[in-house]
Parts: C-alpha cells; structure tokens; sequence
C-alpha cells in the first residue's frame, strides 16, 4: 500500500531509523514501512481533531448565527454562497466585501501559514448568514497546513511531522516485542500497551483541537 496524504515519507523514515535497527528495505519491509505511515498519520489526525494535508473540497453548512460561521480548518476560499428560499440552488454569491476571515491575522503570524477557523459577516455586508438547514455552501482548501501547496509531508507543521517519525519508529520497532516488554522487576515483567508516545503527545498538544 502506497503513502496517502502521510506526513513522512517511507525513504524519510528509513533514514531516521537508529542505525542499530536493521532495515531490510524488502518489498515487503516497504509495504509493512507504508501501512506505519499511513497508520500513524491518521492517528494523530484522530488524537488531534483535525487533519494536516490540504483537499479542495466542497462543504455544506447549517449557521446557528446570522452573523457569524465557525468552520473547520480552513487555508483558502474559493466560493461562498448562500440559499435563502430552502431549495438549495446556492442563488447569493458572496465576494470578499461581504466577510472576514478569523483570525484575521492568522496566516501572518509567522512564515508557518495557520487556518482559518470562522467566518464573520461584514457590518456593510449585502447578506447574512441563513439558520436554515444546510443554508452555506462553501468551496476552499482544507486542513491546517504551513503552506497551500506541495506535499501532504511538505506542508504539514514541523511538530506533527516530527511526532509522525517518532511514533514511526515505536510501531515500526516494537514488531519483534508486540507486548512492549520494557523489563522485569518484583512483581514480574513490565508491560506497557500500545498508545501514543509521551513526546509524541507533546510534539502535538498545540495542535489538539480544543471543544467547549
């Protein structure tokens, strides 16, 4: 199985394997090296709420607020539109004089682009937010990436692709130990299951999306 929107490569981990571990770089060795990577990276997208490659997509929504949208992560818009009489044709195309953004400086904090997470009507706004049932149609470029192009491994926060090589490397070199035997001690031997690392945790804690 071939690397989906992973955020590591195979021959990246490969190289950051500890020189000690033998790397038998087998068809095999690459698809079970695959199937890591894979695995890993949409465990931290469940760990973290949220995902961290970009797919253009079209989404609809139902706004509890005339005023004001809260939305996944967002990189870019396309298109937003609105339906006002119910019958979902979408008829009220908004530009960018009628909203905002939020955070409104949120991909000028840094070189590291951040998404957008609402969208604000503008008080000189020629529409508003319908609360009908799937009222908003919005196009863009979603997820939460430091970049709106390239690679799913070249646009991911630097932290999440370190916490990917970390966790890579735990599943990768515990095949041998399934039941993580750490040692013995008094009461015999010490097991832990598997779960996501302490430092991976860490390396990720910034990006946990937070719910009231």
């Amino acid at each position: 199985m071939a690397v989906t929107n992973g955020y590591i490569t195979e021959a990246e981990l490969i190289a950051r394997l500890d020189e000690n571990t033998e790397v038998t770089e087998t068809a095999g060795e690459k698809t079970t090296m695959d199937n890591i990577i894979n695995a890993v990276s949409r465990m931290i997208d469940r760990y973290c709420g949220r995902r961290f490659f970009l797919t253009t997509e079209t989404k609809i929504f139902t706004p509890v607020c005339a005023s004001r949208l809260f939305i996944p992560d967002l990189m870019s818009l396309t298109s937003l539109k609105t339906d006002e009489d119910m019958d979902y044709t979408y008829e009220n195309t908004w530009t960018t004089s009628d909203y905002s953004l939020v955070p409104y400086n949120a991909q000028s904090y840094s070189t590291e682009l951040t998404p957008y997470n609402c969208i604000e009507v503008k008080y000189n706004s020629n529409y508003y937010f319908p609360t009908s049932k799937k009222s908003t149609q919005i196009i863009g470029s979603w997820g939460y990436c430091i970049a709106t192009t390239g690679t799913a491994e070249a646009t991911c926060p630097h932290d999440v692709k370190e916490a990917c090589y970390l966790q890579c490397i735990k599943q990768y070199t515990r095949r041998k130990t399934p039941n993580v035997v750490l040692g013995a001690s008094a009461f015999g031997t010490i097991e832990i299951p598997e779960a996501l690392d302490p430092d991976v945790k860490f390396l990720l804690s910034p990006f946990v999306k937070r719910t009231l």
